[in-house]
């Protein structure tokens, strides 16, 4: 048997957490993915989630975590778990009426979240479409690696996520 890498302990927590506000009616899953890199060799999961509430598509909310090489290498090999560890982004799209409601989104994010995360900002739109609908996704990027010392942290980044998805 091996001991799983912090990673996999990770996203045990994360998914865990997630699914069971799926199942209290809270969330609702809308998507799920667990790749592996075999190029970079680095693990990807990432999940989706819309608000229960919500009758449209969006918003949504995606929470990845990624692992890389030198993540694993430093845990396995250098045993240095203070060092090694994931990261994780949160990506909250929202359907926007024009560009100025992205610095409204902004500045939300900003209140719920404390100002803590780097938050960065895109807006996506078709092209020549008939109906210009707009797209905002706002990025929250931790710049800090995470492991399991810091698992309870999962709770708030998944609760500030949900918030983060109200109007």
């Amino acid at each position: 048997m091996f001991d799983p890498t912090i990673y996999e302990n990770l996203k045990v927590v994360l998914e865990g957490d997630l699914y069971d506000l799926d199942l209290q009616g809270t969330i609702e899953i809308v998507n799920r993915k667990d790749l592996i890199d075999m190029a970079t060799m680095s693990r990807i999961f990432s999940i989706e989630l819309k608000r229960t509430d919500e009758q449209t598509l969006y918003p949504t909310a995606e929470i990845v975590m990624t692992a890389n090489l030198g993540d694993f290498a430093l845990e396995k090999i250098n045993r240095d778990v203070h060092r090694s560890g994931c990261n994780i982004r949160v990506h909250l799209i929202h359907n926007i009426a024009n560009e100025e409601q992205c610095y409204t989104i902004k500045q939300k994010i900003n209140t719920i979240w404390n100002n803590r995360p780097l938050i960065t900002q895109k807006v996506y739109y078709d092209i020549g479409a008939k109906e210009k609908n707009q797209l905002c996704q706002t990025t929250l990027s931790f710049n800090r690696k995470i492991n399991e010392e810091n698992i309870k942290d999962l709770n708030g980044i998944i609760s500030f996520t949900v918030h983060s998805l109200e109007r």
